[in-house]
């Protein structure tokens, strides 16, 4: 058997989970680790390198959310198949401002103040020659005379069923196709004909989702465990929940909240509908299950996933997983509001899903991410140590918590910076603060907007 990693040996700065992710895959690369191979257990591979186990778990969901590793039975984690082609054309893991495009790097002026707004990722991490060939696959395939909604793309079905399957741990045969989060929330409240009930604070275009469908919806209190299971009705209805990172406040939904809501969803006859919207971005925390892979969640818990956060938005493209007794009102309902990925869009998805450029993408994007995410916060809590940082474990935003958030984010405007009031979210609930998306936020920008909005709260 190889010890191919057992000389791993990493310089004590570089003792990190992105250091430990690099090296590994640069053991995949060089050939020194194999398809199939093991790799050290998280506890052996700690006490080798000197560090926390919690440092080398994290490091090895990085890579099993990559596709480089993947767990087997008996609990080992061996080298995934393809990761060796995959390892070897990989590219930089971390975007510098200078390869960033210009959207990235400057303000344009305060008619086009700085996108600093929650769940906008950076377009210009895609890999372009990736997407390039892609689109230029599709373009090659026959022309369709077919309406997505009347024929949505098998294609991009299976590599979705594949990708949820390595990334979420959601097993599945069946997946439908919308035009985007908000169509699917919309067809999932027409569909089942529920009272609505949302998070508050809570995703807003969700509350307009469920006033299309003709169910205004109620609002229920979230904490630091997310959403509150106690205020929910004690009747039938249908709940939207961010579990993965509640918008806007950016919790994780605890496992044990998680359990007791399936549970309350199974006891009242309700429907979950879980919106994964940045599920595959988190920074040195252990993983939760996505709401819908655990036992008892297949009949009562909907998850929709969505090409908006891990790509670009301008792709319109959301997949859909059910409960199998409301699979057929679903694609009624798609179909009655021709709700559907388009045909062309679909099929370079399918491919750049299904080729692993997707997976490289999002190794690349984490990386980015994290490395925008320490920055911001750095920057934060030194330019302002008073202020509480929240919502920091995972997505594409933190949530700063100050009070008069609207009059704040008005002038940031004024300073070239575009940011979300907390309250803006709100139904009943009196949160207020910023959502401060970093996405496209370069590592050397972090202190001007930390310094700005000192200035701003010093008025």
């Amino acid at each position: 058997m190889r010890h191919p990693v057992s000389d791993l040996v990493l310089t004590p700065d570089a003792v990190t989970i992105p250091g430990i992710v690099d090296a590994i895959v640069a053991a995949i690369s060089d050939g020194r680790l194999a398809e199939s191979d093991p790799l050290p257990s998280t506890r052996g591979l700690a006490a080798q390198l000197g560090c926390s186990r919690t440092t080398t778990v994290a490091a090895y969901d990085e890579l099993a959310a990559a596709g480089y590793a993947v767990a087997v039975a008996g609990s080992r984690t061996v080298v995934a198949p393809g990761a060796t082609s995959a390892a070897r054309e990989r590219i930089a893991t971390r975007v510098t401002p200078t390869e960033s495009a210009t959207p990235s790097t400057a303000i344009q002026g305060l008619d086009d103040p700085f996108p600093l707004r929650a769940g906008r990722p950076d377009a210009t991490l895609i890999n372009s020659a990736d997407w390039r060939r892609s689109w230029r696959f599709a373009a090659r395939q026959p022309i369709s005379g077919d309406t997505s909604w009347e024929c949505p793309s098998t294609a991009l079905e299976s590599a979705i069923i594949d990708h949820v399957r390595r990334h979420r741990g959601i097993v599945t045969d069946r997946v439908l196709l919308a035009a985007g989060t908000s169509a699917a929330i919309t067809t999932m409240g027409a569909a089942t004909g529920l009272p609505a009930v949302i998070e508050d604070p809570g995703y807003r275009r969700a509350r307009d989702a469920f006033q299309l469908a003709g169910s205004p919806p109620l609002p229920c209190p979230v904490d630091d465990d997310g959403l509150c299971v106690d205020p929910l009705p004690d009747h039938a209805c249908v709940v939207y929940l961010s579990p993965a990172h509640q918008f806007p406040m950016g919790t994780r939904m605890s496992l044990p909240r998680r359990q007791r809501i399936i549970e309350w969803a199974h006891d009242t006859g309700s429907q979950l509908i879980e919106d994964d919207y940045d599920g595959e971005f988190r920074y040195g925390v252990a993983p939760l299950p996505a709401l819908r892979s655990l036992p008892g969640a297949a009949d009562v818990v909907t998850y929709v996933g969505t090409s908006s956060k891990i790509l670009t938005p301008s792709l319109q493209a959301a997949w859909i997983i059910s409960p199998a007794a409301i699979a057929d009102s679903l694609r009624h309902e798609l179909a009655l509001r021709r709700s559907g990925v388009a045909t062309m869009t679909a099929t370079a998805l399918a491919h750049f899903v299904s080729t692993g450029c997707l997976d490289r993408h999002l190794a690349r994007a984490a990386r980015t991410y994290s490395a925008r995410r320490i920055a911001l916060i750095a920057a934060l809590r030194r330019t302002m140590p008073r202020v509480v940082v929240g919502g920091i474990d995972a997505g594409l935003h933190v949530r700063v918590d100050l009070p008069d958030d609207r009059r704040v984010a008005q002038k940031l405007v004024g300073r070239g910076y575009q940011v979300d009031p907390v309250s803006d979210s709100c139904l009943s609930a009196t949160a207020s603060g910023l959502v401060i998306g970093y996405g496209c936020l370069p590592e050397t920008r972090a202190r001007d907007v930390a310094v700005a909005i000192r200035s701003v709260i010093n008025e």
